[in-house]
């Protein structure tokens, strides 16, 4: 883990001089019971707990991560590494007093370990590892929760970091699997939105030639039957003209048609 200053070691029980010279379960009760930034008692407001199984009163601890970024802004923050494993808000859970065990109801300042039972949007029950052995995790964490040791020791606490860092890793690269699913999802459901369009385009296309092409061949079919009857109407009006030619010019000279047959070279019979 990398350093932190003294005085906000001190106030975590990130390693100070004084957490190692007294009794480890005097140390740990201390941890149990105050705030890891204040130290004021954990009795006097909403108390949360971080990965590592530091314990904070909400309102201090927000105080803190509020200051941590002032001073990462202006570049003057000494605690700026401190409680790295912080990231905001997010990274803080609720923790229900006092600190009694759910399942076997002892007192968890007496016991060597303790945990704090974690679940997504909710959780807060402490268990004993006396229940978790008898019940097994499954017993004790509902689905999709987990659990948070109380007040590690500093060998502990670097160990359950790197836990940590890893499963972040993990949960950072399945969250851009999944953007890139949904992005690829969405790509393909805009291609297909895409040829859905163009066919509709096509078929639309298709039956405006298929109009234009009927009314084509209505036109063409009307100005042929328009044809038929001009060249009906123009053998009929032949024929007329024809049979007036023969008939009519006799009528008027006034003989009829024995008369072309009876008169031969002026003389008639």
């Amino acid at each position: 883990m990398r350093g932190t200053s003294t005085s906000a070691g001190a106030k975590s029980g990130m390693g100070s001089a004084a957490s190692q010279t007294r009794p480890a379960s005097e140390v740990r009760k201390e941890r149990l019971t105050t705030c890891a930034v204040s130290g004021r008692n954990l009795t006097e407001g909403e108390v949360v707990v971080c990965d590592l199984g530091g314990i904070y009163l909400k309102e201090e601890i927000l105080s803190w991560l509020l200051r941590r970024a002032e001073g990462k802004r202006s570049g003057k923050g000494e605690e700026s590494t401190d409680l790295q494993w912080i990231r905001g808000l997010k990274d803080l859970y609720p923790l229900q007093l006092p600190l009694v065990c759910t399942v076997t109801g002892s007192d968890l300042l007496n016991t060597s370990v303790s945990y704090c039972i974690v679940v997504k949007g909710g959780g807060g029950d402490v268990v004993s590892e006396k229940a978790v052995k008898q019940m097994g995790l499954d017993g004790v964490v509902p689905e999709g929760g987990r659990l948070v040791k109380l007040g590690p020791t500093e060998e502990e606490k670097r160990e359950i970091w790197e836990e940590v860092e890893g499963r972040r890793r993990e949960e950072k690269e399945e969250k851009k699997r999944r953007k890139e699913g949904k992005g690829e999802g969405k790509k393909r459901k805009k291609e297909k939105e895409g040829g859905g369009e163009k066919g509709g385009k096509k078929k639309k296309k298709n039956a405006t030639a298929a109009v234009v092409s009927a009314g084509s061949a209505g036109a063409i079919g009307a100005g042929a039957r328009s044809l038929t009857s001009l060249a009906s109407s123009s053998r009929k009006e032949t024929s007329a003209a024809v049979s007036s030619m023969f008939h009519d010019s006799n009528k008027d000279k006034g003989g009829n048609g024995n008369d072309l047959f009876a008169c031969t070279g002026g003389r008639r019979y």
